[in-house]
């Protein structure tokens, strides 16, 4: 993420368009070398497009961008078929920075993929390639509607970095109430799928956030908080092997034993046995 190119937008000047139209291109037709001294912006509208910039490659499908700049040589990598929108144009309004830290800012390519602004950005665009810049009005309102995809580009960036402080942050928070589910809830089944459910995340962005703030995975701590419920039982002398597994939540005797070594160095019969000597 630290070398990833952003553009930050500016209160320069309006955008001048040259050019701004359709491409649709086949086989064998690959991307020809250039320097251009001006922005482009490309919004793969269908296919894809392999282009090199700088050094640097990059492989958009639809729904993709790129802000093609005017230092920078780019070309084509391979032959594809490819429908893109394009608009070329210069403006004071854009400084290239390689953090992110300070919006509105986007990066060099993305994609549009939260739908409302994915919508909006697409009507904005057709609008914009259906002005003519034969006038005054004309050339002022294309500059308008770019400006307009542009900050489309810096909030949908926005939106994103929001949704994952916001995501990491409710996962984060969800850890400390699943430490306590599985200490009070450790005899029943508990599965990734009922955990998913029950948090409405996916079990492994679940289990990795939890691990990061525990040290532990979600099965192996509940393992743990089993066995050690399990020696308890089992010290007691009042219950068979089978049945202290039963009572933690393991339905075969032959995995609670080997699960009961693991963490305890012994099995749950000579646990058991241990126990009842000291007691003598």
């Amino acid at each position: 993420m630290s070398d990833e190119i952003f553009y930050k937008l500016t209160l320069g000047g309006m955008p001048s368009i040259s050019l701004c139209d359709i491409a649709d291109v086949k086989p064998p037709y690959i991307h020809f070398r250039r320097k251009p001294q001006e922005y482009i912006l490309y919004f793969i509208l269908s296919g894809e497009l392999n282009i090199r910039e700088d050094n640097r490659e990059y492989l958009l499908t639809q729904g993709d961008y790129i802000l093609l700049d005017p230092e920078c040589e780019h070309e084509g990598l391979r032959s594809t078929a490819c429908r893109f929108a394009y608009v070329h144009f210069m403006t004071d309004g854009i400084s290239r920075c390689n953090v992110s830290g300070q919006p509105p800012l986007f990066p060099k390519s993305g994609r549009l993929d939260i739908k409302e602004l994915s919508e909006e950005f697409s009507l904005t665009l057709y609008r914009l390639l259906d002005c003519t810049h034969d006038d005054l009005y004309g050339a002022y309102l294309m500059s308008s509607l770019l400006c307009e995809l542009l900050g489309m580009l810096a909030v949908c960036h926005r939106r994103r970095i929001s949704h994952a402080i916001a995501e990491d942050s409710r996962v984060s928070g969800c850890v400390l109430g699943l430490k306590h589910f599985l200490n009070r809830n450790y005899s029943s089944d508990i599965s990734s799928q009922s955990l998913e459910e029950m948090y409405h995340c996916n079990f492994d962005y679940l289990n990795r956030v939890f691990k990061q703030e525990t040290g532990d995975t979600i099965f192996s701590t509940l393992n743990r908080i089993r066995i050690q419920n399990a020696k308890k039982y089992l010290a007691t002398g009042l219950y068979t092997c089978s049945e202290a597994a039963a009572r933690c939540g393991f339905h075969d005797v032959y995995y609670f034993s080997r699960v009961f070594k693991k963490y305890t160095g012994m099995s749950p019969a000579a646990y058991k046995a241990n126990c009842l000597s000291k007691t003598e």
